[in-house]
């Protein structure tokens, strides 16, 4: 379908945050929700003013998928199969989205796919369904048609890449700088640490303690 799963929202956005793209490629945006979360929070969060200079590219087979709506979010929109038009875009890219996609190609092209964003870009971040569903043609698109389940192993090609997941998704991040992995990592259990203690009484008042005289 256009849209993915709402329950990776904060997450992905976390990591774009945390990312700070100045030139983003959005594959397969569907409504454009990434796009939009991505030109809103990267413009907007921790700034004086807003940065106008924001790049976000995007990539979308399904012509009938494309209004206004997205017209207004992409500097550049590409309409063609990500197979064959990646191999045309010369631009490199800080980011480059792909979420929801990789269950949608053969994994093998998924494979091959993944490795040249990889080598062509700084950092790749995707997600997909752990167990994806029976999915067929929707709303007259036959390229919403689930072809392949990803598993863990599929992802390390190399060691660059920090994988999360919950119930329903893996959610996998790229990074050419190996350090930027472990920064995200870091931050992720300090966050998950203190969401922890927040939830529990008493906890959260020795949290605070510890964080005051550390």
């Amino acid at each position: 379908m256009p849209t993915s799963d709402y329950r990776n929202i904060p997450k992905i956005v976390e990591i774009i945050l945390f990312d700070q793209p100045k030139k983003i490629l959005d594959i397969g945006f569907g409504f454009g929700k990434y796009g939009f979360l991505s030109r809103e929070y990267l413009s907007t969060w921790n700034k004086e003013k807003i940065d106008d200079n924001l790049v976000i590219d995007g990539i979308e087979i399904y012509k009938k998928y494309i209004s206004d709506l997205q017209k207004n979010i992409y500097n550049k929109i590409y309409v063609e199969n990500i197979m064959k038009i990646f191999r045309k875009i010369k631009k490199r890219y800080d980011l480059v989205l792909c979420i929801d996609v990789l269950e949608h190609l053969p994994k093998a092209e998924g494979k091959k796919l993944l490795k040249k964003i990889y080598e062509n870009n700084k950092s790749v971040l995707i997600s997909t369904p752990i167990n994806p569903s029976q999915q067929g043609i929707v709303f007259g698109n036959k390229y919403e048609s689930h072809i392949s389940k990803w598993t863990k192993k599929d992802f390390k090609f190399t060691k660059n890449l920090l994988i999360l997941q919950n119930r329903f998704n893996y959610i996998v991040y790229y990074n050419k700088n190996l350090k930027r992995i472990g920064d995200l990592k870091k931050n992720l259990i300090k966050k998950s640490t203190k969401e922890f203690f927040l939830k529990i009484p008493y906890l959260h008042q020795i949290y605070r303690y510890f964080k005051k005289n550390r």
